[in-house]
């Protein structure tokens, strides 16, 4: 690397899971962007659907909620900043019959 800053978009599940697995390999992405070895974003979308998650999965308290987030070192994206993406958006299917979004 030329010294430049990786920036990388989570989803749900890899935040998730550095919660869940602090010595997993998701927990390791947090920990770089703590040591500002790369940058983290993510939509507000995911934000809500992780408290939401939290909540039921491991019975965190709304203030357990709200301190989790201000630990993790993630930028949140309203919408307005990627609506535009999502337009060249499709739902492409895999053979395995799981779904994932590609852009064109």
């Amino acid at each position: 690397m030329n010294g430049s800053i990786i920036n990388l978009i989570l989803h749900t599940n890899i935040l998730f899971m550095s919660l869940y697995d602090t010595s997993g390999k998701a927990a390791k992405i947090i920990k770089f962007a703590d040591e500002n070895k790369i940058a983290l974003y993510s939509p507000i979308s995911v934000k809500i659907e992780l408290s939401k998650v939290l909540q039921r999965e491991m019975k965190f308290t709304p203030e357990e909620i709200v301190a989790i987030f201000e630990g993790l070192p993630v930028k949140w994206m309203e919408k307005e900043i990627y609506e535009w993406a999502l337009e060249k958006t499709k739902v492409k299917h895999n053979s395995n019959n799981t779904y994932r979004r590609g852009i064109e």
